[in-house]
């Protein structure tokens, strides 16, 4: 089962910027971006039951049926819900994420996602009687949409604290851009090649 991911959009590409300019200041950066997205997983994580979210999601710890069905352990499916910093360029609009949040237990993903586009299917039925409401996303883009104001702003701030020193760097020649277009170009053929590997996420 692939996990559900959630993308935080905005910055990225500034963010892609410094990190070529220099990855001291990138590096700062993601230290500041650690405690909102600290902040966004926690409300991420308890909008997950404890206990299954269905009378008769079973709890021991097995893949029971045709279909494998996971079983529900409420604390693990509240410890896979994580935060990554960054991630690749949407193919459809160019932008880059600043943080992804995602959901990466069977069952957690499951009552998610699972049937999105099926509102008859018995599980999901179960599901909204159940209280979770039957949309594409009924947790984790919930999460990121109620606190996106919140922490695009604990961002922008942490990316505001480094500006005058990238501006200083530049200014007193420390950065080269003649390096720092040989470093892109460098990053760019790495990624083309995929020698040195890449991250592979299906999303569900």
């Amino acid at each position: 089962m692939a996990g559900a991911k959630v993308n935080v959009y905005g910055l990225g590409e500034t963010l892609k910027e410094l990190y070529y300019l220099d990855r001291t200041l990138y590096n700062s950066i993601r230290k500041g971006i650690k405690a909102p997205a600290d902040e966004l997983v926690r409300r991420a994580r308890v909008q997950f039951p404890s206990k299954p979210p269905i009378g008769y999601w079973h709890t021991t710890p097995e893949r029971r049926g045709a279909s494998r069905f996971p079983y529900w352990d409420g604390s693990k499916v509240r410890s896979r819900v994580t935060s990554v910093f960054g991630g690749r360029a949407n193919r459809m609009t160019g932008q880059v994420p600043i943080l992804r949040l995602r959901q990466k237990d069977a069952g957690g993903v499951i009552l998610d996602i699972a049937g999105a586009r099926k509102a008859n299917l018995p599980i999901v039925k179960s599901f909204t009687t159940a209280g979770f409401e039957p949309k594409a996303s009924r947790i984790m883009w919930k999460t990121v949409n109620d606190n996106f104001a919140q922490v695009l702003g604990a961002i922008t701030t942490s990316l505001a604290s480094t500006e005058k020193m990238v501006s200083a760097k530049l200014a007193g020649g420390t950065i080269s851009q003649r390096q720092l277009q040989s470093d892109r170009a460098s990053a760019q053929i790495r990624r083309s090649s995929g020698q040195f590997g890449s991250e592979r996420e299906t999303e569900s």
